[in-house]
């Protein structure tokens, strides 16, 4: 099956009183706390609601479309956007040993790994060194880094699919050593300042970003501040619905300037690994999931969500993409893809269907 975005049939339109009456259920939800849902077409247009409340539970206030939350898990999609853009720059062979660049992680039997191995987590990296996402630690960047570089394998690359955090301290090391920049300045050079993503950025500091809403976990609760202090190249980005609207037009294919070359933007959504993620099949493309939840989208569009109750799904055949910022910790599948059918439902084309 071709994978090239299909032709849209009429002009995308979004039925707002639709919109306005799910951003209602959403703000009554019995889970989710409070929250940002947006869409964007292929031409830029957007719809956004915010819904709910933000704050703690103690001193809630309205949830506002420029707070700014942490996106947890959609991160490495931008990470893995630096890696595919040093691809386009001639700069990174994804087929090569990442060795090759990084001649120490070659460590205990990973010689064999290369860089689509990383973005389609088929690494075989032994997720024991995701010390990150674990129990309280004082370790650095650097030690975490150090870890996923000494790891072992616990399957060989491209074996099988395996969900793998880790390897993304690697793409962010592979960033600062061929690019001559640390992965969060590059970040700000390629991808946040030439899309305008003003609200969005690494804030490893203590002091509480601005503007921003603070989650609500129900276990775990120290990683919201650890991970955005570490600036974690897997979750540690802060943003808002409209800057990440803004991303997510880039991998539809429009918008000035564009994100990635046509070439590459099919490359992503082809079929790389398989496997099962809680529960669930999981089909991974060069950096993104394949599908995602819901009946609304097509088969080959890119997700990506988070553990803080974030996603985004980019819709390329539709020319449609849906993103979802909220304050609530580990949101089901089955909610997702609720809220998902519910905006891609809000979807009208003045012209005709918009497969």
């Amino acid at each position: 099956m071709s994978t090239a975005r299909a032709t849209h049939a009429g002009a995308i339109a979004f039925d707002e009183q639709r919109l306005d009456a799910l951003a209602a259920r959403l703000g009554a939800h019995p889970v989710i706390a409070g929250g940002v849902l947006g869409l964007v077409d292929v031409d830029g247009r957007t719809a956004v609601r915010a819904f709910g409340s933000a704050g703690t539970t103690a001193a809630p206030e309205p949830m506002r479309p420029d707070h700014r939350l942490l996106l947890t898990s959609p991160t490495k999609t931008f990470t893995a956007t630096q890696a595919l853009l040093l691809a386009q720059d001639g700069l990174l062979d994804l087929d090569a040993p990442v060795a090759d660049y990084l001649p120490e992680f070659a460590a205990n039997g990973k010689e064999r790994v290369t860089t689509r191995h990383l973005l389609t987590h088929s690494s075989g990296i032994d997720l024991a060194t995701n010390t990150t996402e674990g129990p309280p630690t004082r370790a650095t960047p650097a030690d975490h880094l150090a870890e996923a570089v000494a790891a072992g394998l616990s399957f060989d690359p491209g074996a099988h699919f395996q969900y793998c955090s880790p390897g993304f301290w690697v793409l962010a090391e592979l960033v600062t050593r061929i690019s001559g920049l640390d992965y969060t300045a590059h970040l700000r050079q390629r991808i946040l300042a030439p899309l305008g993503l003003d609200d969005t950025r690494y804030e490893p500091g203590s002091d509480v970003p601005e503007r921003y809403a603070p989650s609500r976990m129900d276990r775990r609760g120290h990683l919201e501040h650890y991970v955005r202090r570490l600036a974690y190249p897997a979750g540690g980005l802060i943003t808002t619905a409209g800057d990440l609207l803004r991303y997510a037009q880039g991998y539809l294919g429009g918008g000035e300037p564009r994100l990635l070359g046509p070439a590459l933007l099919d490359a992503v959504r082809r079929p790389q690994s398989e496997g099962w993620m809680n529960g669930y099949p999981a089909v991974w493309g060069l950096g993104w999931q394949l599908g995602g939840p819901g009946d609304l989208r097509t088969p080959h569009s890119l997700f990506q969500y988070g553990a803080s109750g974030t996603c985004i799904q980019v819709d390329q055949e539709r020319g449609v993409a849906v993103v979802l910022l909220t304050a609530t910790w580990f949101l089901s599948w089955r909610i997702y893809a609720e809220v998902l059918n519910g905006a891609f439902g809000c979807v009208v084309s003045s012209g005709g269907s918009t497969r």
